[in-house]
């Protein structure tokens, strides 16, 4: 079993699993991210950008990430 973080979603923490991506952690809360080039059978291609969405870091640091791509937990 996956350890699990909290993130801040929308403005709502949540508990969801270390290796989540953004994508999937935004679907067990009813958030559907628009995608493209996404297939659940593939590694992840980002070609398309249309799931980007707007990480907001530690010190306040926005950035814009492929929800699609890499685990949120995942950046220490």
């Amino acid at each position: 079993m996956s350890e699990k973080v909290k993130i801040t979603l929308n403005g709502k923490e949540i508990d969801v699993p270390r290796d989540a991506t953004i994508r999937e952690a935004a679907k067990s809360q009813g958030i559907e991210i628009p995608t493209f080039c996404f297939d659940d059978r593939l590694k992840a291609y980002t070609s398309c950008f249309l799931c980007v969405v707007e990480v907001e870091g530690e010190e306040h640091d926005t950035r814009l990430q492929y929800g699609c791509e890499s685990g949120h937990g995942n950046q220490d």
